[in-house]
C-alpha cells in the first residue's frame, strides 16, 4: 500500500470547525490585549513612578483575568478527558491530583531557608493585620487561622493545578519527541534541535533559582580565602523574575515547530498502517489522518494555556515585587478612631487586609509550582512515549 501525504497551507477557514478553536482564539486574543495593556501601564509608570501610589495597578487585574481564563481552559480540557468512555484518562487525572497533593504538602513543609517563597513572612503580616482588625471591629474572634490551615488549602489548589497540567504536559512531550524525530530525518537544523532541548529543560534550571543554598552560590564568588558578593539580593530577585519571563517567551518561539510536528505525526500513523497485515478500510485511514488535523487547536491550547498561565503569573510577580507596596499598618490607620464612625476609614481597613507581601508569596510559589509541575508531567510523557508506549 503506497500512500503519500501532501502538505498544504492551513488557513483560518479550515480551522473554524476544529475542536476548541474558538476557545484557543479567544484566549490568545485576550492575552495579546492584556500584554499590550500591561506594557502601556509599565511605560506610564516609568515616566511617572508616583502612579502606583496614587492609582490602583490595573495591569494586575488584566494578568489575573488571563490566569483565570487559562485555568478555565485547562480544567475544560481535563473535563473532556474525564468524560471519555475509556476510564484510563480518569484514573490518570486522579493519580496526578493525589501525587501532586503529596508533593505540594512536602514542598510547603520545607523551611523557607531552603525554598524562598516568602509565604511565612507574608502570612505573618496578614495575620497581624487581621487580629488588629478583629479587635478594632469588636469581634469575638481574636486570633487569625493557623498558617498550616492556609498552606493546606494552598496545597489542595496546587494539586488541582498539577492535575490539569498532566495531560498538557504529556501532549507537549509527544510533540517534543516528534520534533526530535523529524530532526533526525533532516527536517530541522542542528541549531534548532539544541534550542528545542534547551527550551524543554529550561524550567528545571529556572526552578533551582528558588533553592536558596544553590542560589547563594550564584550570588557569591570564592577567591582564595575571601568571598566576594557578585549579586545583591535586589539584583538576584530582578534576575529571577525576568529570567522566568524570558524563558517562557523562548518557549513560545517553538510553538510553530511543535504544532507542525503534531500535524506531521499523521505520516507516522500512515506508516504504521503500511506495516499492518490484512485489509485496511479507506474510511479508517481517512479518519486517522483527519483526527490529527481536527485536534490541532486543542493541541495548541494544551501547549499555550500553561505557558500563558506561567507568563502572566510572572508579570504579576514582577508587579508585586516592584510596583506595589502595602498600605500603612492598621494601628496607624485607626489612630484612635472607630471604623463605624467613618466609612472611608472602614474601606481603608478592608484594603489593608489585602497584604501585598502575602500575595507576592503566593504568586512566587505558583510561578515555581506551575513550572515544576508542567516539567514533571512533560518528563513523564517523554518516558511513557519513549519506553512504555
Amino acid at each position: 500500500m503506497d500512500i503519500v501525504l501532501g502538505k498544504v497551507e492551513v488557513n483560518e477557514m479550515a480551522l473554524v470547525s476544529q475542536y476548541k478553536y474558538t476557545d484557543y482564539k479567544w484566549l490568545v486574543d485576550f492575552s495579546v490585549c492584556a500584554v499590550i495593556v500591561y506594557l502601556l501601564i509599565e511605560m506610564a509608570a516609568s515616566l511617572r513612578p508616583q502612579i502606583f501610589v496614587d492609582e490602583f495597578n490595573v495591569g494586575i487585574v488584566w494578568c489575573m483575568l488571563v490566569v483565570y481564563f487559562a485555568l478555565r481552559e485547562l480544567f475544560s480540557l481535563t473535563a473532556a478527558y474525564w468524560r471519555s468512555e475509556d476510564g484510563g484518562e480518569r484514573a490518570m487525572a486522579i493519580s496526578f491530583g493525589f501525587f501532586f497533593l503529596v508533593v505540594a504538602l512536602g514542598v510547603l513543609v520545607v523551611d523557607e531557608e531552603i525554598l524562598d517563597f516568602g509565604l511565612n513572612d507574608g502570612y505573618k503580616h496578614f495575620a497581624q493585620n487581621l487580629e488588629t482588625f478583629y479587635k478594632a471591629m469588636d469581634f469575638s474572634i481574636d486570633r487569625a487561622p493557623s498558617v498550616w490551615a492556609f498552606k493546606i488549602f494552598l496545597a489542595i489548589f496546587s494539586a488541582l493545578v498539577g492535575a490539569v497540567l498532566g495531560f498538557p504536559g504529556i501532549r507537549y512531550a509527544n510533540m517534543h519527541l516528534d520534533s526530535v524525530y523529524y530532526y533526525e530525518r533532516g527536517n530541522f537544523g542542528r541549531l534548532g534541535l539544541v534550542f528545542l532541548n534547551v527550551v524543554f529543560f529550561s524550567p528545571l534550571f529556572m526552578s533551582l533559582l528558588w533553592v536558596l543554598p544553590l542560589s547563594r552560590e550564584l550570588m557569591y564568588f570564592r577567591k582564595g580565602n575571601t568571598v566576594e558578593k557578585l549579586l545583591s539580593n535586589e539584583n538576584f530577585l530582578f534576575l529571577r523574575v525576568h529570567l522566568m519571563i524570558f524563558i517562557i517567551l523562548a518557549r513560545l518561539l517553538v510553538t510553530r515547530q511543535l504544532l507542525q510536528s503534531h500535524l506531521d505525526s499523521a505520516r507516522q500513523k500512515v506508516d504504521k498502517f503500511k506495516m499492518e497485515t490484512g485489509r485496511v478500510s479507506n474510511r479508517d485511514l481517512q479518519r486517522t489522518v483527519a483526527r490529527v488535523f481536527y485536534y490541532l487547536s486543542a493541541a495548541a491550547l494544551q501547549y499555550l494555556a500553561p505557558l500563558l498561565l506561567m507568563l502572566f503569573l510572572g508579570f504579576m510577580l514582577r508587579s508585586l515585587t516592584y510596583n506595589l507596596e502595602d498600605l500603612k499598618d492598621i494601628p496607624s490607620i485607626l489612630n484612635g478612631k472607630k471604623p463605624s464612625d467613618d466609612k472611608q476609614l472602614y474601606a481603608k481597613l478592608i484594603r489593608s487586609l489585602m497584604s501585598v507581601k502575602l500575595a507576592k508569596g503566593v504568586t512566587s510559589f505558583l510561578c515555581w509550582w506551575t513550572n515544576v509541575t508542567f516539567f514533571m508531567t512533560s518528563c513523564f510523557g517523554v518516558v511513557y512515549f519513549k519506553y512504555l508506549s
